[in-house]
């Protein structure tokens, strides 16, 4: 779900998603929310969403420009687009593929691994 510029009910509609169970992912957009919003947000909210997932299948997958969840998170990861490639002429180019760099670690572990991953 995307925030939308309302941060109060993007919250409520993801607590509802992960409370009813059932989906593999339940994903909350904030990155075009100003910082000055986010940064208001509640550590209780992070500690909420994690005890609604840690015991079910389902991936709650929060997507920012800078760190929300914290010590809250099992994964961080920050992505970065490094090139695309693209097949025909314009104005009918085709995606062809993408590549990104990706680190991750785990907050709470303070590991961390870097990786290159190309999306085709």
């Amino acid at each position: 779900m995307r925030c939308n510029g309302n941060i109060e009910h993007a919250f409520k509609a993801a607590d509802l998603l992960l409370s009813a169970g059932g989906f593999g992912v339940v994903a909350l957009d904030l990155c075009d929310v100003e910082q000055r919003h986010t940064q208001r947000i509640p550590l209780s909210y992070w500690f909420r969403f994690r005890r609604a997932v840690e015991k079910s299948q389902t991936i709650f997958l929060l997507l920012d420009q800078e760190p929300m969840a914290k010590s809250t998170a099992s994964l961080a990861a920050h992505v970065e687009r490094e090139e695309a490639q693209f097949a025909g002429q314009a104005p009918f180019e085709l995606l062809r593929g993408a590549g990104f760099r990706v680190s991750a670690r785990r907050p709470r572990r303070q590991e961390s691994a870097r990786f290159s991953a190309v999306a085709v």
